[in-house]
């Protein structure tokens, strides 16, 4: 799109029938309820340098709910990120210290935060002073902060740092923790309206209005499936890049260096006749829940999982859009939860994760009408890119999280001038926030084709 904008034809080559990869919906069986295929809230489409000046808010129908995230305890309570920080700190109670500690410097930055959080690390190492409303924060994170691990914010924060995929309390799971927090508690975490599809059908609409073709049913498996071009972007794993390449110009004989594998996902749709009837009544108001109990508990799960083992009590993501969008529902209600598994696992996790449910929302089992289970290697089938199950398309875990594929400010360049490569697997890594692909046309544009960066608001080129 940003290539289309600046008035270079572009061509765009999709796999399968449909496009979107992991920002897809579609219909639960023939009910008319829509499900997302994978992400569902989309905190970084308020925050993006990529997204806000290209004014997605604007163009795509989303709801921003009032309530970030919920985090369920023991006995029906409950931690509730709320998006007004002061709200959260009053609802901590005595853990209402440590919280503001952790946000209270970051929050009031929240467009330096998310410029930070959206580029590659060694452009931030380069000017360490625009991660300063970040250091504090993650400084105390790394510290163990907020304190004790059986606490209320403690339980809080390692429910948001899960979303890293790493084991916690390191320095991925630290940075992805605090900034999502900060999103939480200033732009929010939306949902766009009728299901993610909806953005994808807003950039495709984009890219056509631009002048850009979209090829849907046309897989690249080698450098002769292209026509022949000028730059030419690889929004694809790492494996598949690398496969490309090795067919291309200069037949590179020795591979890049790739990230090891991520865990798996094994992810579940529910029907639901009604909402989920958790014990704590503001769960029910939150789109995204997170089960994993105390910190503690959670912690060992999210290690023993990084360890290859399945553990005892998962921790598990849910998302239930009806609550804040009941158009998807269609009279209905709908749910997806996932929780993490070992890469390419092949075990049935469907009881863990119910049993999780019901831990926290009793007689859940009653309202579910109908389940889709997916396994690691049916999330492959659906989605090339998710390579064994895994969502973040590579280990997040030590040095990867910086190094995706190769410590650089330009790491989307491949070793073949005029190829790039700007998938998940290359930093600033996953998340639907449009940065990898935009950075990398707009280095191509500079490079190549010796344009500026085009406008990205509604006028066309």
């Amino acid at each position: 799109m940003t290539l289309a904008r600046a008035g270079v034809p572009v061509e765009v080559f999709e796999a399968t029938a449909d496009y979107g990869g992991a920002l897809r919906s579609t219909e639960f069986g023939e009910t008319g309820a829509v499900i997302d295929l994978g992400s569902a809230v989309h905190p970084f489409v308020a925050a993006s340098p990529f997204f806000t000046e290209w004014a997605a808010l604007e163009r795509v129908p989303y709801v921003t709910p009032d309530i970030s995230y919920a985090h369920p305890l023991p006995r029906g309570a409950a931690t509730i990120a709320y998006r007004d920080l002061e709200r959260t700190i009053d609802s901590l109670g005595a853990d209402g210290d440590a919280w503001r500690r952790l946000f209270s410097i970051a929050v009031d930055h929240p467009i330096q935060v998310s410029a930070v959080a959206t580029q590659p690390v060694l452009r931030t190492a380069l000017k360490p002073w625009t991660a300063l409303p970040m250091a504090q924060g993650i400084v105390r994170a790394l510290l163990g902060h907020p304190r004790p691990s059986n606490g209320r914010a403690a339980a809080l924060f390692a429910g948001v740092a899960a979303h890293s995929g790493a084991p916690l309390g390191g320095a991925s799971s630290a940075s992805v923790g605090l900034v999502l927090g900060v999103l939480a508690h200033t732009s929010g975490w939306p949902l766009p309206i009728g299901g993610a599809g909806r953005l994808a059908d807003a950039l495709v609409a984009d890219l056509r209005a631009h002048g850009g073709v979209l090829h849907l049913q046309r897989p690249v498996r080698h450098w002769d499936d292209l026509p022949p071009a000028d730059v030419v972007l690889l929004a694809t794993s790492a494996r598949d890049a690398e496969r490309i390449l090795a067919t291309g110009p200069g037949r590179r004989t020795r591979a890049r260096r790739t990230l090891f594998p991520g865990p798996g996902v094994f992810k579940l749709d529910l029907l639901l006749s009604e909402p989920l009837p958790w014990l704590n009544q503001e769960v029910r108001q939150s789109p995204t829940v997170h089960l994993g109990g105390p910190a503690a508990e959670l912690r060992h799960a999210e290690r023993e999982v990084a360890a290859g083992r399945l553990p005892a009590k998962p921790f598990v993501m849910l998302t239930q859009p009806t609550v804040v969008d009941p158009s998807r529902g269609r009279g209905r209600h709908t749910a997806w939860a996932y929780t993490r598994v070992p890469a390419g696992c092949p075990l049935d996790m469907t009881e863990q994760i119910l049993d999780r449910i019901e831990e926290f929302a009793p007689g859940a089992r009653d309202v579910i009408l109908s389940i889709t289970a997916t396994r690691p290697a049916e999330l492959e089938a659906l989605n090339p890119s998710l390579i064994g199950g895994d969502i973040l398309a590579g280990t997040t875990r030590g040095l990867a999280f910086a190094r995706r594929p190769t410590l650089h400010p330009a790491p989307w360049r491949t070793p073949v001038r005029g190829v790039y490569h700007c998938s998940s697997a290359v930093a600033p890594g996953p998340g639907v926030h449009g940065m990898v692909g935009h950075l990398a046309a707009l280095d191509a544009l500079r490079t190549h084709f010796n344009l500026a960066a085009p406008a990205l608001g509604s006028t066309r080129t």
